[in-house]
């Protein structure tokens, strides 16, 4: 009968906090980091593929023409904002990460650099609101 009432009481305990929120982890959104991909070619570029650590909004264009720009934000939860889109013939990528003192470093990258770029637009380290531009030449 007591390990009927041991057992009674921690349902009890259990079922309660879990009620009461004591399981659920709330992610902070960051702030969105704003990107444009710029097609300076003669040729279109087909998206060959998109990997990211949150949501694109909206969609990078497919196909990217010449001389068009496709302008999208990337959002996260959490502690950082990372991604690769990968265009025929460039490969982009980006990093966003909080610290431990709640500021924020970036990182972003083009490869071949021969012929893609990455230029950082604007940065704030304390607010972590980035914006990039890729270009593929």
């Amino acid at each position: 009968m007591k390990t009927l009432q041991i057992s009674f009481v921690l349902i009890t305990a259990v079922v309660g906090s879990l009620a009461l929120g004591g399981t659920q982890a709330h992610a902070q959104q960051l702030e969105p980091t704003f990107i444009a991909v710029q097609n300076s070619s003669t040729t279109a570029r087909n998206l060959l593929s998109t990997n990211t650590t949150g949501v694109l909004n909206p969609s990078p264009n497919n196909p990217l023409n010449a001389g068009q720009t496709t302008n999208f934000t990337s959002t996260s939860f959490g502690s950082s904002d990372a991604g690769v889109v990968t265009y025929s013939g460039c490969r982009f990528n980006w990093s966003k990460i909080r610290q431990t003192n709640n500021t924020y470093t970036f990182s972003r990258g083009a490869t071949p650099s021969g012929s893609c770029t990455a230029t950082l637009v604007s940065s704030n380290t304390t607010t972590g609101a980035y914006s990039v531009r890729f270009r593929i030449n």
